[in-house]
């Protein structure tokens, strides 16, 4: 992040940003472990849902000042950025101390690899299904945009204000799946937001015009708020005790699958739709084609109905 705004060429920029990922990716499995590691499994759900709020509230002040800073010094949202990661991760060592000299014995930790953790029938389904969401939710904030603008023919500030409710029904909403889970189970829980937010994207293949989108908007955006909170706790659940960084390893993996394929598959379908869905120039088809998939979750949890 330090030598990002410093680069002089593209192949210097590609480096930091190649170096940002994989320390990124390398950063996360075992941050997210620490959760199953300190709280007891029935805090996991709305352990979650408390940290998608705080997540939340990060990218927006980042949003709102980014450009500020910018606008002051180029690299000094980079360094603010890279100083954050410093001081949280050593905020974190008495955490990881406390973990490291836990006696406790009713955590008999195994050492699994991913393709023994890969094994089990509730893992496989847990990590399908978060491909399939991940699928999903990549695939609309990349053309959610273009669909406002290109589609429907409206400003970039209406795009704008559509993505600000949307992300007001996440935060506001991140915090509800936990205390719905504790009483109700993560699987049902899981399982009724995703047909709410499957049916509800897959609806949107039928508007022409804002209205009615705007009518579902808070609705849809309350289900896929629970529906991207819950994985990581429901996959902690069925996993093994003590793969929990193999699990969280798992579960970026299935996410990046998804992050990847969204993206390209719902350009390939747009382009294939345009002729078909000329009103809204083929934007229309990307509705379904992020909705299904989550449907499909649906039936990937079918398997954890035992468990919940």
């Amino acid at each position: 992040m330090i030598v990002l705004p410093f680069s002089d060429s593209v192949a210097v920029a590609a480096l930091s940003i190649v170096a940002f990922f994989v320390g990124y990716y390398a950063y996360y499995p075992p941050y997210r472990a620490l959760y199953a590691d300190l709280l007891p499994q029935r805090l996991y759900a709305r352990a979650q849902g408390d940290q998608a709020v705080l997540r939340g509230a990060g990218l927006g002040a980042a949003l709102l000042t980014g450009g500020l800073l910018l606008s002051v010094w180029r690299p000094l949202p980079f360094a603010i950025a890279a100083a954050a990661a410093v001081v949280t991760t050593f905020a974190l060592a008495p955490v990881v101390q406390l973990d490291s000299d836990c006696a406790n014995p009713l955590l008999p930790y195994q050492s699994l690899s991913l393709r023994q953790l890969f094994r089990r029938t509730e893992v496989r389904a847990v990590a399908a299904a978060n491909a399939c969401l991940e699928f999903s939710f990549s695939g609309l904030k990349t053309f959610i945009v273009l669909y406002i603008v290109r589609g429907l023919g409206h400003s970039t500030s209406v795009a704008s204000a559509v993505i600000a409710v949307v992300a007001v029904a996440y935060v506001v909403g991140a915090p509800v799946p936990g205390r719905l889970a504790d009483r109700f189970g993560i699987v049902s829980v899981q399982e009724a937001a995703c047909l709410v937010y499957g049916f509800g994207l897959v609806a949107g293949v039928f508007a022409t015009t804002l209205a009615p989108l705007l009518v579902a908007l808070p609705t849809v955006a309350l289900a896929g708020a629970i529906v991207l909170t819950l994985p990581r706790a429901l996959l902690f659940t069925v996993a093994p005790t003590g793969s929990a960084g193999a699990a969280a390893g798992l579960l970026d993996f299935s996410r990046g699958l998804g992050v990847v394929l969204g993206p390209v598959v719902v350009d390939a379908v747009i382009q294939a739709f345009r002729p078909t869905l000329g009103t809204t120039h083929g934007y229309a088809a990307m509705w379904p084609t992020i909705g299904l998939p989550v449907l499909l979750s649906v039936f990937l949890l079918r398997s954890l109905r035992p468990r919940r």
